[in-house]
C-alpha cells in the first residue's frame, strides 16, 4: 500500500504541471490573438480623398495656367495671352490601408480595415501611396494678334493634347 499514496502524488504532481501548462498555453493563445489584431495581414490600396491644403491645389492650378501661357505666348504673332482652366475635383490622395479578414463560426467573413499611420517629425500622417492631380476639364484662353485666327485651331489642338480633353472643351477667342 506505500506504492499507492506514492503514485497519487506522482499524479497530483503531473495534474499540476498539466495545469500550469494549459494555463501557459492559453496565455500564449491570446498573446499571439492580441499581436496577430495590430500586424497587418494584408495590404490594400485604396483610394480616399482627403483634404488638402488650398495653397498646393491653387499652386497646382496656377502652374498650369502659366505653363499654357508660355506655350501659346510662344508661337510667333500672339500676344497678351489669358488662360483660364476649370477642373473637376480636387487633388486626392490614395493611402495605404491594412486589412485584417476573419471568419467567425457561422461563417460570416469580416473585414476590418485601417490606415497606415507613420509617427514622422513628431507628429503621426497617414502612408501616401500616390497623389491624383485635379483633371481639367475645360479652358479658355483669351490673345491677341494677327496669326490667332489662322492659328486657333492648332491651339485648340495642342491644348487636347497635352491634357486628354475633349476639343469641344477648349475655346480660343480673339482679343479686342
Amino acid at each position: 500500500m506505500s506504492r499507492q499514496p506514492l503514485n497519487l502524488k506522482k499524479m497530483n504532481n503531473i495534474r499540476k504541471i498539466g495545469k500550469e501548462k494549459l494555463i501557459l498555453l492559453a496565455l500564449a493563445g491570446i498573446l499571439l490573438i492580441g499581436s496577430s489584431y495590430f500586424e497587418s495581414v494584408g495590404h490594400d490600396k485604396k483610394e480616399e480623398p482627403t483634404t488638402e491644403n488650398n495653397e498646393n491645389s491653387t499652386q497646382y492650378e496656377n502652374t498650369i495656367r502659366e505653363e499654357i501661357k508660355k506655350m501659346i505666348e510662344g508661337i510667333h504673332g500672339i500676344s497678351d495671352v489669358e488662360v483660364m482652366v476649370t477642373f473637376q475635383s480636387g487633388r486626392e490622395k490614395v493611402l495605404q490601408e491594412d486589412s485584417d479578414n476573419s471568419t467567425n463560426e457561422k461563417g460570416d467573413t469580416t473585414v476590418k480595415k485601417t490606415t497606415v499611420i507613420l509617427n514622422q517629425n513628431g507628429g503621426d500622417y497617414p502612408y501616401v501611396i500616390k497623389e491624383i492631380y485635379p483633371k481639367i476639364e475645360g479652358v479658355a484662353i483669351t490673345a491677341s494678334g494677327e496669326r490667332l485666327t489662322n492659328k486657333s485651331a492648332e491651339i485648340v489642338n495642342m491644348v487636347a493634347a497635352l491634357f486628354d480633353i475633349p476639343v469641344h472643351k477648349i475655346s480660343v477667342i480673339n482679343k479686342k
